[in-house]
């Protein structure tokens, strides 16, 4: 029997007995977004939500959008260790977006000096 995405998280949530609140930050996504996910309100997860999902809670892709295969073929993930490993995932990639968008901010703010300096040197020779 095929379930949907959003009772495969719930019942991945179930069997490892955590909160939405607690579930969503073991895999670095929000719990808005988690129990939107679960509520069936998103109908369609970015890869990399999904990834999170499967890496931290060690179950299979076709598991998780299918409800094909064993939901953990290596049974329950024990947590100590782990819980380094997300952390350090999650700070990655925040860190990978911030620098991008750093950069983008100071190409923009190159732009902007340029337009004044135009604007400064035109009103100067306007001036004169």
């Amino acid at each position: 029997m095929q379930k949907n995405i959003s009772e495969n998280i719930r019942s991945l949530r179930a069997a490892y007995d955590l909160s939405i609140k607690s579930f969503s930050a073991k895999c670095g996504i929000s719990d808005v977004a988690l129990f939107n996910i679960e509520k069936g309100k998103t109908k369609s997860l970015h890869s990399s939500t999904l990834q999170k999902i499967i890496q931290t809670f060690n179950t299979t892709e076709k598991w998780l959008t299918k409800g094909e295969e064993p939901m953990l073929p290596n049974g329950l993930v024990r947590f100590e260790n782990k819980i380094i490993n997300t952390v350090n995932v999650f700070n990655n990639e925040n860190n990978f977006e911030l620098k991008i968008k750093n950069d983008m901010l100071e190409k923009q703010n190159e732009r902007l000096w340029t337009i004044i300096e135009k604007i400064t040197l035109d009103t100067k020779t306007a001036t004169i």
